[in-house]
């Protein structure tokens, strides 16, 4: 959140005025010499690419004027050995932001025999997205064949980064000669954190005229990514930022405590009284009131927002005025907060703001201090245990992402000592959803034509929680053909080669998620699910409940799982058997696979049946209310999750009596 790092703290004005008595001199990123490259041999591995060289500086210098600079070197030699490996490296994209200036950069090509092919500066190209209008520069590679290696190098002058920065040290394939440096005037002190077994980050002792950061491997094992594994945070990395400049004076710059004073006061003071006259205006409109409970008039203000405001990310500080937002129905990611936090408080609602990140991509670390935690934004509610996402149109009270729950945050909790106003902080966890939060229902009852060719299946479907989040809260935003069609989707999930006869929908309104679950009630017909063998009928009754994931793995799993949110699944189907007809085999449709922790059932798939005269009632349990699966568990989550694999595979038979 672009914003968010705007108002937090203005840390550049702790940099200028400052000019390194080093400036002068010749800067690493000049000086740095990639060799002759006759040096790299290549080298007998199975995996599609082999890493011989991987090292990246980042030299921070002032300018004459006082003003830092972040000079980034990359040099990569990348050995190709298959053609997926080729095709990915045919165009390699050199990361400029829109004021950064490339300053250096070469590259070329090894042949297996030897030889060396400069790439010519006419095949480095720029092209722009004709969509966003971005531009992008790349090296363009020709003539690679297998066993070939790429070898590249550049230099960017861009903007500094020294809020905190994530550094991944480990890829899907095998590395060696993998280093990182941090390069700074002797003024500024830099802080770092290793995680997955990456060795401390180490300083030079020996040259004293700058600040040396620098991590060395000798080799780097492949990570494989592995379905379900939350892979970018189990890889070998380190976070890196800035913690004091001495010669300002600044220390623990990267303070919570300061922190949640400063974005306090942003979003809280100086409100005037065109602003509060504007949120008097919109809590009336939105139908909020005082005669109405807390939640009431939190879903009456989001859902009003959240139909009425363009949120964009984009640091305007126009788009952060209450008035103008609500005059022009923009406003920035930090705008929307504000203007909902200050409607809440003038409506006397109990609230937190809250700070957390995406926990597949960085898990927020409770004991290191770093913004780089700090990505996204929450609104929580003390007082319903309930959050909310200012920014996202397709969320509601109760419901945030799944990426932002079990996982930890930074609260802003406000405090008043007589009449100055500001707030604390604190960490804690962002608990996720329990299992009954989201889940996907259905009721299906089942006639046979009169024949045995086909079924008639009656259909009453549930769907709420993180089930419905993909579609529910865009439902008035989607025109009716669309909806026809996701409907018709929804419906065929029992089978691609089926006919709907009629279908009725409800709660298909945004303002429905997450208060009511979308109903859809349908009656199809099938021919699909029943065959004839002899004089018995063959009655694929598991595929009733859908395709279903399956686990079955011939090699040992080395990374844990993590889940995406709890959920549940409760379905009941009745057969009715026709006269004259009895049906074997039905022990199959008895499965039990339970996993239970202090005495607690944390998954499940459990399926009984049950004769009432000539109906056949079957009904299933299934629920996971367990985001993190380790290894010592996946043996067990494998048996659970194929145990719906297998009842998809049970057919009945039916024969005369």
């Amino acid at each position: 959140m672009n914003s968010f790092k705007i108002k937090f703290l203005a840390t550049a004005t702790l940099l200028i005025g400052f000019v390194s008595t080093l400036s002068a001199q010749k800067p690493y990123y000049l000086i740095y010499d990639w060799g002759t490259g006759k040096n790299v041999k290549p080298v007998n591995v199975e995996e599609g690419q082999f890493t011989h060289k991987n090292k990246r500086v980042v030299d921070y210098k002032y300018d004459d004027e006082g003003n830092l600079h972040q000079y980034y070197l990359k040099h990569a030699t990348i050995q190709l050995n298959n053609d997926d490996a080729i095709e990915s490296f045919n165009k390699i994209y050199i990361p400029l932001g829109a004021n950064d200036k490339l300053l250096r950069a070469r590259a070329r090509v090894i042949k297996p025999d030897g030889n060396i092919i400069p790439l010519d500066s006419s095949k480095i190209y720029t092209s722009v997205d004709e969509e966003t209008e971005a531009s992008y520069t790349y090296f363009a590679f020709e003539g690679i064949e297998k066993g070939s290696i790429v070898d590249y190098l550049y230099v960017i002058d861009e903007a500094p980064n020294y809020n905190g920065t994530l550094i991944t040290m480990q890829t899907e394939f095998p590395q060696r000669n993998v280093s990182y440096d941090i390069i700074a005037p002797d003024n500024l002190i830099f802080e770092f954190k290793s995680y997955n077994g990456l060795p401390d980050i180490q300083k030079d002792t020996i040259d004293t005229l700058v600040n040396h950061w620098y991590v060395r491997l000798d080799s780097v094992p492949a990570l494989h990514k592995e379905d379900l594994a939350p892979y970018n945070t189990l890889l070998m990395q380190f976070i890196y930022q800035l913690e004091a400049n001495t010669a300002t004076g600044n220390y623990d710059i990267t303070s919570y405590a300061s922190a949640a004073k400063n974005y306090y006061a942003a979003v809280y003071e100086n409100l005037g009284k065109k602003e509060k006259s504007a949120l008097k205006k919109l809590l009336k409109q939105a139908g909020a009131s005082s005669k109405k409970t807390a939640e009431e008039n939190i879903l009456a203000l989001e859902n009003y927002l959240k139909t009425k405001i363009n949120v964009i990310d984009i640091n305007i500080p126009e788009l952060s005025d209450i008035t103008i937002i609500l005059e022009k129905k923009y406003a920035s990611t930090f705008g929307i907060l504000k203007l909902y936090a200050n409607a809440f408080k003038m409506l006397d609602i109990k609230r937190e703001i809250a700070f957390t990140c995406d926990r597949f991509r960085l898990k927020f670390d409770p004991e290191f201090e770093s913004y780089i935690f700090l990505k996204e934004v929450l609104l929580y509610f003390p007082d319903l245990d309930k959050y909310m996402i200012p920014s996202d149109i397709g969320y509601r009270l109760g419901f945030i992402p799944y990426e932002y729950t079990h996982n930890h945050g930074l609260f802003l909790k406000e405090v008043s000592v007589g009449d100055l106003h500001t707030a604390v902080a604190k960490i804690r966890w962002i608990k996720a959803l329990p299992y009954n939060a989201t889940y996907d229902n259905f009721n299906l009852e089942v006639t046979f034509t009169e024949d045995m060719d086909a079924i008639n299946v009656a259909m009453h479907k549930e769907i709420g929680g993180y089930s419905a989040q993909p579609y529910q809260p865009y439902l008035d935003l989607i025109k009716e053909e669309d909806k026809k069609e996701l409907y018709t989707q929804l419906i065929e999930f029992i089978g691609d080669n089926i006919e709907v006869k009629d279908y009725t929908v409800k709660n298909d309104h945004s303002s429905d998620f997450p208060v009511h679950p979308f109903i859809i009630d349908a009656n199809v017909y099938a021919e699909e699910f029943i065959n004839k063998a002899g004089p018995k009928y063959l009655f694929k009754v598991g595929n009733l409940i859908g395709p279903q994931l399956e686990m079955y793995e011939d090699k040992e799993r080395k990374l844990p799982i993590e889940a995406q949110f709890n959920h549940s699944y409760l379905r009941k189907i009745v057969v009715n058997i026709p006269e004259g007809y009895t049906v074997k085999n039905l022990e199959k449709l008895n499965i039990n696979q339970q996993y239970s922790e202090d005495g607690e059932v944390q998954m499940q798939f459990v399926s009984t049946y049950k004769m009432e005269g000539n109906k056949l009632i079957i009904e299933i349990n299934e629920f996971y209310n367990r985001i993190d699966i380790p290894l010592e568990l996946i043996e067990t989550y494998r048996k659970i999750i194929n145990a719906a694999a297998d009842f998809n595979k049970v057919v009945l038979v039916l024969e005369k009596k």
